[in-house]
């Protein structure tokens, strides 16, 4: 009877550590809201920042609460953000009817900022990720094409512009060291489709590796995540994969997610067992607790771009707000809900002669539209510029392109989406 007890007891006592173990989410204390956040940055192990639109909010408790730290006096739409101290930071922009794209530079601890287009020749297109490894600084961009990369090894002070032959856009960044860099975004493969890809330097970016190469049409990879034994994860949007890596990214692993196909977003490995990933534009995160093997729906977080693992036991997830994962409790809070996005509708469908694309912009942004046919190869481009908000109709003639089905990859500050249109004469 005694021998009984104590196993039972022992049991108890395992189950309960396990559950401590897988830890769960809440929403930090005082966070901010909007439509998402795309990018945080830590200069230690607690103090970090976080910005968009007109504010910079700051932590110094590991991202356990957040307060307003300064106001801008221009409104800035933030992709990314890299703080080297408590004084030098840089936001890269994109460009919008209100905002300017391109690098921002802070020397106050974000109080203003100073735009240093200037010192990257002058860049019309918008960074999309910035990183730094000691005084090594790197920026690249755009998500809508061209491809830009650019370091500077002194702090900001000046830039080199690198050019990623095999990339037609990117998205991310990752300095492994001052001179082993991580690039991810889209290339053309061979068929001549636009497929997710990641590119590595290992000579600060004077020659480029094609490292992952995706095999679906019209994809991105995404965000990439690395701890320091190098493993890592990378997200791949518009695709039920995601990559894996265990040597700091020279080779790659395409696994499975399952049979969700999401626009993924912010991703990150916790542990060796516990990982997520989220949907850039959609309520929640997918979980896997077998080190990626297997994947499973978490109903919690909303537009999800940047997942961070902090060294104190916890992890923040970036989207519409800012959520905490903690270690010491037993079960995530379920918050998570639909947000709006741009509508597009296409007609008539099919069309003979001309295509009517309406569109309803919810906010001001940098708009690509490509036509693809149905194998994914870009036919022309039908429209690559800043629009307003609101309502909007772009008509394009389709009267010389031969019947079949086609598809229109529509691109955004906010995110992408796919429609397919048929053409018959």
């Amino acid at each position: 009877m005694p021998v009984r007890f104590y196993l039972i007891i022992i049991i108890v006592i395992c189950n309960i550590s396990q559950n401590f173990g897988q830890g769960s989410w809440s929403l930090a204390e005082n966070s901010p809201k909007s439509e998402r956040f795309n990018d945080a940055c830590f200069i230690n192990d607690s103090v970090g920042f976080v910005s968009h639109r007109y504010w910079i909010y700051k932590t110094f408790d590991y991202g356990k609460s957040w307060n307003q730290s300064a106001k801008f006096d221009k409104e800035l739409y933030t992709r990314a953000i890299e703080f080297l101290d408590d004084s030098l930071g840089f936001i890269g922009s994109l460009g919008t009817s209100q905002t300017k794209e391109g690098l921002f530079r802070t020397r106050n601890g974000g109080r203003t900022f100073e735009e240093i287009n200037y010192l990257i020749g002058d860049n019309k297109y918008g960074i999309c990720g910035l990183d730094h490894y000691k005084n090594t600084i790197i920026a690249a961009g755009v998500f809508a094409e061209p491809s830009t990369f650019f370091v500077s090894n002194d702090r900001g002070e000046s830039w080199m512009n690198r050019d990623v032959p095999q990339a037609k856009g990117l998205v991310e960044c990752l300095a492994i060291t001052d001179s082993i860099f991580l690039a991810s975004g889209t290339k053309i493969d061979s068929l001549g489709r636009s497929v997710a890809a990641i590119f590595k330097t290992f000579d600060q970016g004077n020659s480029w590796q094609v490292v992952a190469e995706n095999t679906k049409a019209m994809t991105y990879c995404w965000k990439i995540q690395m701890d320091e034994t190098g493993r890592g994860i990378a997200s791949i949007e518009f695709d039920k994969f995601f990559y894996y890596t265990e040597d700091f990214g020279t080779n790659w692993q395409r696994r499975s997610v399952g049979s969700t196909v999401w626009h993924y977003g912010g991703a990150a490995f916790f542990n060796d067992s516990i990982g997520w990933m989220g949907n850039q534009w959609n309520p929640g995160m997918m979980e896997t607790k077998d080190g990626g093997e297997s994947w499973s729906l978490l109903n919690f977080g909303t537009n999800v771009n940047r997942i961070i693992v902090m060294k104190n036991g916890t992890a923040l997830a970036f989207g519409e707000k800012i959520y905490r994962y903690t270690q010491n409790t037993l079960s995530t809070e379920q918050i998570s809900y639909k947000s709006k996005f741009h509508d597009l509708n296409v007609y008539p469908n099919p069309a003979d002669n001309e295509l009517q694309i309406e569109l309803d912009l919810y906010c001001s942004s940098m708009v690509r539209m490509d036509l693809l046919n149905a194998e994914g190869v870009a036919v022309k481009t039908i429209f690559n510029d800043v629009l307003n908000s609101g309502k909007k109709q772009i008509n394009y003639d389709v009267s010389a392109l031969p019947s079949g089905a086609y598809f229109i990859w529509f691109r955004s500050n906010e995110g992408h989406s796919i429609f397919k249109a048929l053409i018959q004469h």
